[in-house]
């Protein structure tokens, strides 16, 4: 539509300038507009190119929320390896920008990452870490939702233990995206764990 074709001319005005600064911060702020318009490979195309123009003219604070909008966008693909690597980028920028909040978000993603994984130590670790800084940094809201990640952890720890293995299939299904789960399969989960899906399916984004 007219509103993306407008984006699009900015993003390439920006990226033909070599204004590395503009193309970041841009391609940062439509990374939800593209993953709320199933243009997701798009998304991640201008962010990479965008990444690809000298760091140097770019502040830590607005690498580190391109790399946080490129992990999003990876992970929805499933691509976790990467979005992990991408999201421990940005929590070091956010850290050397003096960010609470920006490091907040990103160890709790990490820590949903950990959870989806099955490594639900290392997940409470980093729940606990955000929520030192989330409360350092007075960002309540974050501090809600890092809150509610913890309920939902105790709640996989809770089904894994009452379930066993189909709970662990589940936490990894659904790791990329709560819109990723196979109907067929989905039918299967629920009637062996009941309402597990559920919280899954609502903390799986992040």
């Amino acid at each position: 539509n007219q509103e993306q074709d407008n984006f699009r001319a900015a993003l390439h005005w920006a990226y033909d300038q070599k204004d590395a600064g503009r193309a970041v911060r841009l391609a940062s702020a439509l990374g939800e507009v593209w993953f709320l318009r199933s243009a997701v490979t798009e998304g991640q195309t201008w962010l990479e190119r965008a990444l690809t123009l000298d760091p140097d003219a770019v502040t830590p604070r607005d690498l580190a929320r391109a790399k946080a909008a490129l992990a999003e966008l990876v992970t929805f693909q499933r691509d976790l390896g990467r979005a992990q690597e991408l999201l421990a980028q940005a929590h070091q920028l956010y850290e050397q920008s003096g960010d609470d909040s920006g490091t907040s978000q990103t160890l709790g993603r990490l820590g949903a990452l950990a959870r989806h994984g099955g490594d639900y130590s290392r997940a409470q670790e980093l729940f606990a870490r955000a929520l030192e800084q989330s409360r350092r940094a007075g960002d309540e809201l974050q501090e809600a939702n890092l809150l509610l990640e913890r309920g939902v952890l105790e709640d996989v720890q809770q089904h894994v233990e009452s379930c066993g293995g189909v709970s662990t299939v589940i936490v990894q299904h659904c790791g990329a995206c709560h819109e990723a789960i196979d109907p067929m399969l989905k039918s299967f989960y629920d009637s062996k764990c009941g309402a597990y899906c559920a919280p899954i399916k609502h903390s799986a984004r992040f």
